[in-house]
């Protein structure tokens, strides 16, 4: 075979499994104001958000052009004391180890079904964007006494935070003493959209109270939100969820191997 034939046979792909889907789902949109749950209600509800009012579902699709960043905002009203914001997009991400022993999971997720958001929050006189049209930051100019422009970041979530990562809910704990009735807003910025569909859909929600309550048992986990792939609903993809809330992933995946597009592959470890 000549050089010539083996440059045109060696690469069948064009990578185009691996771009995003078009879609009519906006790339920037605005939820509009959410009032933050009573701690009371999220306690009494086993500390899960579903079924709760004030628990907003909501979906993302591609930008206009590549070049621009998409994300949702939203609003709330400063409680006088800290609130917890907590958001999770579609849909579950776990990492499977190397190490056979003591491992938790035995098969890897389909990745192909996952997004991601980043959270930030500040004063929303704060926020440079325009809500449901734009994405902005809480970066601000200042000009020090010798002419120098600089830049502070007047966001206030966590500011020693990293973002989680893939299909991983983040929080994100707000102090508004002193700052009662005065509105924040809170930025959920695309940095990944499910490659399967192109449509982002994530749940977010408002706790009047800490993150971590006093004496509480609230543990802040992939199962706080759930179904937020159907947007609240069950839409014939929650067991894997169910499954991973449950602690019975591996027989779930164990399950559904041979299917089109399944949930999860072997990977590197084999089922026992």
């Amino acid at each position: 075979m000549s050089i010539l034939a083996l440059l045109l046979t060696a690469c069948d792909h064009d990578g185009v499994d691996f771009f995003v889907k078009d879609t009519t789902v906006p790339g920037v949109v605005n939820l509009g104001d959410l009032e933050p749950i009573p701690m009371a209600d999220v306690q009494n509800n086993s500390w899960v958000f579903n079924g709760l009012e004030g628990l907003l579902f909501g979906q993302l699709g591609q930008p206009d052009t590549y070049a621009e960043v998409g994300g949702a905002t939203f609003q709330f009203k400063g409680t006088g004391g800290k609130v917890c914001l907590i958001m999770d997009p579609e849909m579950v991400y776990w990492n499977q180890g190397i190490e056979l022993d003591n491992n938790e999971f035995l098969y890897e997720d389909r990745l192909t079904d996952d997004g991601d958001l980043d959270m930030f929050a500040g004063l929303s006189a704060y926020y440079t964007g325009s809500p449901g049209v734009d994405i902005g930051t809480f970066e601000l100019p200042y000009t020090d006494p010798l002419g120098e422009e600089h830049f502070i970041d007047f966001q206030e979530c966590n500011r020693d935070y990293y973002p989680s990562g893939r299909a991983t809910y983040e929080t994100c704990e707000l102090d508004t003493v002193n700052r009662a009735g005065i509105s924040f807003t809170v930025l959920l910025q695309t940095f990944m959209l499910p490659i399967d569909d192109g449509v982002l859909n994530f749940g977010v929600a408002v706790m009047d109270g800490p993150c971590e309550p006093d004496g509480a048992a609230f543990r802040k986990s992939e199962c706080t939100i759930q179904m937020e792939d159907g947007m609240g609903e069950d839409v014939g993809n929650a067991g894997l969820e169910e499954a991973f809330c449950a602690g019975e992933i591996n027989a779930y995946c164990e399950a559904h191997l041979g299917e089109p597009n399944a949930p999860c592959s072997e990977g590197y470890i084999p089922a026992r």
